[in-house]
């Protein structure tokens, strides 16, 4: 490995994870992720070719259930969860996906969302 390559090892290994904390189940959940990283998006954009540009409502739930953690690191959905997560609020799927990738700028859209549903 690269000296450069080395010191941002040493760099990501320090990078912290953003947080939000929500009402689930009645009471508030604290779920962590870590920043994305290039290995993440050409995961999603084999499944989501257009995630870049026009995230779906599938394609960031597929981020929430590859990212979502708990402050011990254990993850909190895995694919079995994606049908209930595809018919959450969709302004709090919004929300979560802010608080926990802020780079990320691009939300949900109508248009993102008719697209998918094929209409």
């Amino acid at each position: 490995m690269g000296i450069f390559a080395e010191r941002l090892k040493v760099e990501i290994g320090g990078y912290d994870r953003n947080s939000i904390t929500v009402p689930l189940g009645g009471q508030d959940t604290t779920l962590y992720a870590k920043p994305l990283t290039g290995a993440d998006l050409d995961a999603l954009m084999k499944r989501h070719p257009k995630f870049a540009e026009a995230p779906t409502l599938s394609a960031t739930v597929d981020l929430l259930i590859a990212k979502c953690e708990t402050e011990q690191g254990d993850k909190v959905f895995d694919m079995e969860d994606k049908p209930f997560l595809l018919r959450v609020d969709l302004a709090k799927i919004n929300r979560i996906r802010a608080a926990l990738f802020p780079d990320q700028q691009s939300e949900i859209t109508d248009e993102a969302i008719k697209e998918e549903m094929g209409n």
